[in-house]
């Protein structure tokens, strides 16, 4: 019994990693309606950790610049007994290498348009029409989880600006390293 449970850990392993690409991949251009790519996915089910490496977040159509988002490599830590908790404890985020294009023609940008995109596809943030109003039923409210970072860390982080109407010409601006405790 004890093989088999190890067995269908290392299995699980292994295919979620494959799994997490592939839903990125496939799910994350029906949301947003841009080209995503995402070269590799390493998750630790026993460690609580989980790294990230070379996300691309296209651009809409009707931007120039080549994507919108690229993140070199993100790594997660936390602690695996807390998902079971009312508290999720989270030890460390980190980002390296974060490219973030901001294209803009004075009318829209390209994030803008990837954020109304989601917002169209998944009804978030968007108003909805007034719905006459029915007796309150009372719900069993369940107590929302609780989120703790311990450390949030951005390095070598650029952003590029480009505005269309004046040529396409962008300037890049290196973005601090950032490390919040």
């Amino acid at each position: 019994l004890v093989v088999v449970v190890i067995l269908a850990v290392l299995a699980v392993g292994l295919f979620l990693d494959k799994a997490i690409k592939t839903g990125v991949e496939t799910i994350g251009p029906k949301v947003t309606k841009v080209d995503i790519k995402l070269q590799s996915v390493s998750l630790s089910l026993l460690s609580g950790g989980g790294t990230i490496k070379g996300l691309v977040v296209g651009n809409p159509a009707g931007f120039k610049s080549p994507s919108a988002i690229n993140v070199g490599e993100a790594t997660l830590a936390l602690t695996p007994s807390s998902l079971l908790s009312d508290k999720i404890i989270i030890k460390t985020i980190k980002v390296q290498g974060p490219e973030i294009t901001y294209e803009t023609n004075l009318k829209d940008s390209n994030l803008s348009k990837i954020v109304a995109n989601m917002q169209e596809v998944t009804g978030v943030g968007q108003k909805e029409p007034a719905k006459p109003q029915e007796p309150a039923q009372p719900k069993e409210a369940k107590p929302a989880k609780k989120l703790e970072v311990d450390e949030f860390i951005i390095t070598g982080g650029k952003i590029h600006v480009s505005v269309t109407a004046l040529n396409g010409g962008t300037a890049t601006v290196p973005l601090p390293d950032i490390h919040l405790k």
